[in-house]
């Protein structure tokens, strides 16, 4: 049975989001040069209308089909049902203008630099392959956890170790750090499951 109000909350978010499109064209033409304001604008544009096309084929089913913990399976053009207490379509929409908004953040850093229709591309892999991807492993608790605890505790780990070295000792070798870190990083999550 699906819940009015979280409905709506979806689709108001929806909406929210999708005029972040909006704001970043806004940001990125103000800090290109005038020549390329309209560069800029249809960049943005084909950023939502090929993300979202991409993103509807084949990005939705490798981010939500399936219980692989890592990519799901395919489900073409969202045939099947991922019903919640929001209807299916609601949910496509809020994950559709997420996947195209993420797209677009990276354009600013490409603007000036790149060709169309190499940048059209890159919007399709990333609406395709690289946000479902991400975003299919971002979901489990566990991983979220351990990915920003190993992040928070790196630059620690590093001065910790620095404090800790002999004056007169080299530093541990490449491969002994790495294997350092990957003990922590299991070490921690023992802790968290």
């Amino acid at each position: 049975m699906f819940v009015s109000v979280d409905t709506l909350w979806v689709l108001l978010g929806s909406v929210l989001v999708f005029f972040m499109q909006a704001g970043f064209a806004m940001v990125e033409t103000g800090f290109t040069r005038a020549k390329n304001a309209g560069n800029i604008i249809m960049k943005n544009l084909m950023d939502f209308s090929l993300g979202s096309a991409v993103f509807w084929i084949l990005g939705f089913s490798l981010m939500f089909g399936g219980s692989n913990p890592f990519i799901g399976s395919l489900d073409l053009f969202v045939r099947g049902s991922y019903d919640s207490n929001i209807p299916t379509a609601a949910f496509l929409i809020f994950q559709t203008v997420f996947c195209a908004t993420a797209a677009t953040i990276v354009s600013g850093a490409m603007a000036e630099r790149t060709k169309f229709s190499s940048y059209c591309l890159y919007s399709i892999v990333i609406s395709a392959v690289i946000y479902p991807s991400v975003g299919t492993g971002s979901g489990e608790a566990a991983g979220c956890q351990l990915w920003a605890s190993t992040i928070s505790q790196a630059p620690r780990l590093y001065i910790w170790l620095e404090e800790l070295r002999p004056s007169g000792v080299q530093r541990s070798s490449e491969q002994e750090l790495t294997n350092m870190m990957r003990r922590v990083m299991q070490r921690q999550f023992q802790d968290i499951a």
